[in-house]
């Protein structure tokens, strides 16, 4: 079914039915939906939170938590967050921040030992917003050589022993490396370990009595078993090696309690309002540039955009993870699976699905053209959309770390175009951003489906990211 079907007949109903059948309708169609997803994408189990104005409106388990004893996922089963960990330590620096104990523009030389020369020029506000030049795992040992623990320690000699991909602050790249360091920086400012200073300064004081980081010889009751897929086979994904500090992606939790973090966002409970703004804000690279991934940008633990009007603060997790935030509307949706990203367990596209059903406004179908700002810009995006479909794009067109990734992504996509045939019409519908970065978007009808286009441009107006979508339920 098309969303803009799906949508027409939800506000109809919404208008025709008192508050109580018209939240029922929806979550009916969160039901019907996640059942589908999970059946498509092979997922084993989900748990699901979607909260309104800091209060959860529906919170639903499917599926099994564990495939080998049927265990039922329920709100209260716990999941790996994985990266969906880097919003709290963000968060925690931040509280040092506040308490004059950490400076942004610090050098990470002032709080960490024996760090190389090339560390120099990193900053901790560039380790949060990743753009340190640091890589993004732990290169340079061996599985045997790691054994079965990495320690703090064995962690932090990895790190330094690995080159820089760039000097800081030049581009964006992600990098569980430097959440490990601000882990170290947090342990080392407070006096306390990682764990400790999570639990006593968020997870008591919000009653998330589930929350902790992980730790393989603990029993943990509820705890979902991981899964990926290998040649269309459900199979164990074990993560069965201890760490000595987990900053970059090992809190574990549940959909109820992430739903207490989610309403602290509001307030100024741990942070002020300045301070949470400030991490939705985009970190900048040379010349000023917002930093991004994809058409992400990002800011301290938190990816960052906004969509016709509505800004949207989310972070995924590689374990199936994902918190869908849409602060200015007071809605959030929150997605934890138990199959791995990489595998199917596309939370972040799970949780934007949902969260579609209950705001109808942050869906494509319903944007109406808009007066276009520069049509010979927009005349030169349709005439690279044909280029496209024929897998011939003008690279010129293209920033010089785009352009690779838009000849590699076209060549795939040939067999696609010709089966949706020709372009019939290309209408704009926004732009945002200013000279140094834009954003702007498109309704793309071609013979035999409608896409929906977002091109990312550079200051010197050059592409940075393009991509297109449908817009259908599975």
């Amino acid at each position: 079914m098309k969303f803009a079907l799906l949508f027409t007949l939800l506000v109809c109903a919404a208008i025709a039915l008192p508050k109580s059948a018209a939240a029922d309708i929806l979550s009916d169609k969160t039901d019907n939906y996640v059942k589908e997803v999970l059946k498509a994408l092979h997922i084993p189990g989900l748990a699901l939170a979607v909260v309104r104005d800091g209060k959860v409106i529906k919170a639903q388990g499917y599926g099994l938590a564990n495939v080998e004893f049927d265990a039922p996922v329920k709100p209260e089963t716990v999941f790996l967050l994985a990266s969906m960990t880097k919003q709290f330590t963000a968060t925690c620096i931040m509280m040092l921040v506040e308490e004059g104990k950490v400076a942004l523009d610090d050098g990470i030389s002032k709080y960490l030992p024996d760090t190389p020369d090339s560390w120099k020029g990193i900053t901790v506000r560039m380790l949060l917003n990743h753009t340190a030049g640091l890589k993004d795992r732990f290169e340079g040992k061996t599985g045997p050589e790691w054994l079965l623990t990495f320690t703090t320690d064995a962690m932090y000699k990895s790190a330094r022993g690995c080159a820089l991909d760039f000097k800081p602050g030049a581009h964006f790249q992600y990098s569980d490396q430097g959440y490990f360091l601000l882990g170290m920086i947090i342990e080392k400012v407070s006096g306390k370990t990682y764990r400790e200073y999570l639990t006593e300064r968020i997870f008591k004081p919000l009653e998330m009595a589930v929350s902790s980081t992980s730790l393989q010889t603990e029993i943990v009751k509820n705890l979902a078993s991981g899964y990926t897929l290998t040649a269309g086979k459900l199979q164990h994904n074990h993560r069965r090696t201890d760490y000595g500090l987990v900053s970059h992606f090992g809190i574990i939790s549940t959909v109820l309690d992430l739903a207490k973090w989610d309403a602290a966002l509001y307030g100024e409970r741990f942070l002020k309002k300045s301070s949470i703004e400030q991490m939705w804000t985009p970190g900048t690279v040379e010349e000023g540039m917002p930093s991004k991934i994809g058409s992400w940008h990002y800011g301290f633990g938190w990816f960052l955009d906004t969509f016709f009007g509505h800004r949207i603060v989310q972070h995924a997790g590689a374990s199936g993870t994902c918190i869908w935030r849409l602060p200015d509307d007071k809605l959030t949706v929150i997605v934890l699976t138990n199959l791995e990203q990489l595998a199917g367990g596309d939370a972040p596209s799970i949780a934007k699905q949902i969260a579609q059903i209950y705001l109808p406004s942050v869906t494509w179908a319903v944007q109406k053209p808009s007066t276009d700002p520069d049509a010979k810009g927009t005349d030169t995006l349709r005439e690279e959309t044909l280029r496209i479909a024929l897998g011939k794009p003008d690279t010129a067109l293209y920033t010089a770390e785009f352009g690779p990734l838009a000849k590699t992504a076209t060549q795939s996509s040939i067999g696609f175009y010709k089966s949706i045939g020709k372009l019939k019409g290309f209408e704009h519908l926004e732009t945002i951003g200013d000279n140094k970065s834009r954003t702007r978007r498109y309704r793309a009808d071609y013979e035999k489906a409608t896409l929906y286009y977002t091109f990312r441009l550079a200051g010197a107006g050059k592409i940075s990211f393009m991509g297109g979508e449908f817009e259908e339920t599975l």
